[in-house]
């Protein structure tokens, strides 16, 4: 069974929060346009229209739409990772310094989605485990580990169903080593601290074997692929042959069956 889903995002909104242009934090330069950046530390609208509304709104037309899963991307230095950050996070009103305040933006664009989709549709909210700052920056704040499994619980309980555990900010300085599963010991942080939420790992999970470590060593739940389908469409019929296990293939993609390896079985219309 496919499951369709969508990140949402406010309209007119970019997903890209470039260095110069930080919208957590405190301008000390000209937007990208070169234009100045006007009311520091205002009520987050949108053309007077509150942000969290907006986000309101992409939500009901992913449900509209038919999507299976909504997720709110709360990683990777975009807009709410720029709130989580006190790397990033400058502010000196509500929404910023501590850590409760630095939490409350991204907690009022959950319940806003949450409050958007049916109570039975599952929401997920990626994260950065970790800022990847520990070894270049130790001795400045920024967002680590523990920040992310003391927040979990929090996500869980306005009503997030899985956490999406990924890494990286947007500051230059980050450090990380990639390699096989290279961020499934942030989400196994998470899955020790928190038992009965349901995290996931991504991060080059290339093979079945190596997806099925994660699963077997207790580090997430589920595992998430992305870029490498833009390799190999037919992904998912490639894991289960790393594993040798047979899989049957739906009739409407069975030309595909071609693209790799695999050990299917097609089903007779």
């Amino acid at each position: 069974m496919a499951i369709s889903s969508m990140v949402v995002a406010a309209p007119g909104v970019s997903f890209f929060t470039p260095a110069q242009d930080p919208p957590a934090g405190t301008a000390v330069v000209l937007r990208s346009d070169g234009k100045q950046i006007p009311s520091l530390f205002q009520p987050i609208t949108i053309r007077g229209v509150t942000f969290q509304n907006r986000i309101f709104l992409a939500a009901q037309r992913a449900v509209k739409a038919g999507f299976d899963v909504v997720e709110v991307h709360g990683a990777h230095g975009y807009l709410l990772c720029g709130f989580l950050s006190p790397t990033s996070n400058t502010r000196t009103d509500e929404y910023g310094g501590s850590f409760e305040n630095r939490i409350r933006f991204p907690l009022e664009v959950v319940d806003a989605v949450r409050s958007a989709i049916p109570e039975s549709m599952p929401l997920f909210f990626r994260i950065s485990g970790s800022e990847c700052l520990e070894k270049s920056l130790p001795d400045v704040p920024s967002w680590r580990s523990e920040d992310t499994v003391r927040f979990a619980p929090i996500l869980a309980q306005h009503g997030v169903d899985l956490l999406d555990v990924s890494s990286g900010g947007n500051n230059i300085k980050q450090t990380f080593t990639a390699g096989p599963a290279y961020q499934a010991h942030l989400a196994h942080d998470v899955k020790k601290s928190n038992p009965g939420l349901l995290v996931s790992a991504v991060g080059r999970i290339n093979d079945g074997h190596i997806a099925q470590g994660v699963l077997d060593r207790g580090q997430a739940d589920v595992v998430f692929v992305g870029r490498l389908f833009t390799k190999n469409p037919g992904l998912v019929w490639s894991f289960p042959d790393d594993l040798g296990v047979t899989i049957k293939v739906a009739n409407q993609v069975w030309g595909l069956g071609g693209l790799t390896r695999k050990r299917i079985i097609h089903q007779a219309v």
